[in-house]
């Protein structure tokens, strides 16, 4: 609050001040849905180099993939995020992330694309390698996400452009990941190695 010359705090005015008589003050939910949208906003072009404000998720949110699987508990998919950090740092020229964000109910649908220029130290070369995809965030009861699924995920390169399955987190013959995609969901992998082991233990 601000101070006056005697110390003494003076209440400053709020938007529901100004609310006509007789409305109601936004509910939990459409305040943590609004923070959400907004911290989304903020975050995703940044998501390659700054850690993303986590407080917008409930503390046992799951990550779902295309394969059916998931991670589970904010530290995991805490891990996530810093792994691709540490993978724009070691593989990396440069990368960026544009999207487009809509809402709908207790749902934010984020459609994304990641631009990743991958070194090539052994040739001295960049190539480009572009991932398209969904991410949907489905918001509790308080308006904390509580659900992110990935969906509609395809990958590019300068050749080709095909879908990608995160099924090269759990391998099976009827899901395969193209080559070009491996070092970008080992991170994933790693999070979901670390929660496996969890879960055994």
């Amino acid at each position: 609050p601000k101070q006056t010359g005697d110390d003494r705090p003076v209440q400053l005015p709020t938007p529901w001040d100004f609310q006509p008589k007789g409305s109601k003050p936004p509910s939990e939910f459409t305040l943590n849905q609004g923070r959400a949208i907004d911290t989304l906003r903020y975050d995703y072009p940044r998501l390659f180099v700054s850690k993303p404000d986590l407080t917008i998720f409930s503390d046992d949110v799951q990550l779902h993939d295309p394969s059916g699987k998931r991670l589970q508990g904010l530290g995991k998919y805490e891990k996530v995020f810093d792994m691709l950090r540490l993978l724009r740092r070691t593989t990396m020229q440069d990368a960026e992330i544009t999207y487009r964000l809509v809402t709908h109910d207790d749902e934010i649908r984020v459609r994304w694309s990641a631009k990743m220029y991958l070194r090539d130290p052994a040739f001295g070369l960049t190539t480009l390698n572009i991932i398209d995809g969904v991410s949907v965030y489905e918001l509790d009861t308080k308006g904390k996400i509580r659900t992110h699924r990935l969906e509609n995920i395809v990958m590019s390169d300068q050749n080709e452009r095909a879908p990608v399955s995160l099924g090269f987190l759990w391998p099976t013959p009827q899901m395969a990941t193209p080559e070009m995609a491996l070092p970008f969901f080992r991170t994933l992998a790693t999070a979901a190695g670390d929660d496996e082991e969890d879960a055994r233990s």
